[in-house]
């Protein structure tokens, strides 16, 4: 399955196969239940089926009532500039730690993932 970064701010994030005659855009907003649910059977079911042959493009969506959504889109895109998987891998990360992540906690959050990744946290904070 191929990840590009090419034309990131034109096209937006791309999983599965880049240039495919089949594109799917994804809304979605980093703070929303519904969201990470539709990630885990992107995980689990849609992508190992249809990843070879369809272009999943990510567009960001956070909602007002989220306020760490803005946040999370800023830095998911920040990851994927540095490093296509790496943005993925953070998209993934901050829907499946929806219930333990607050505004509060937020940066702290970022900075711990941002370190576990080899990226100084704070390059990945100042977004």
């Amino acid at each position: 399955m191929l990840i590009s970064s090419a034309g990131l701010l034109a096209q937006g994030l791309v999983e599965g196969r880049a240039g495919s005659p089949v594109r799917v855009l994804i809304y979605e907003d980093l703070q929303c239940s519904d969201c990470a649910n539709f990630r885990v059977m992107m995980d689990k079911q849609i992508l190992p089926r249809y990843g070879d042959r369809v272009e999943f493009v990510h567009r960001d969506f956070p909602l007002a009532k989220h306020p760490c959504a803005r946040p999370a889109a800023i830095a998911a895109r920040f990851f994927f500039a540095r490093d296509a998987k790496l943005g993925i891998e953070y998209r993934r990360h901050a829907l499946a730690t929806l219930a333990e992540t607050t505004p509060a906690n937020f940066k702290d959050r970022l900075a711990a993932f941002a370190r576990a990744h080899g990226v100084p946290p704070d390059e990945a904070s100042r977004r």
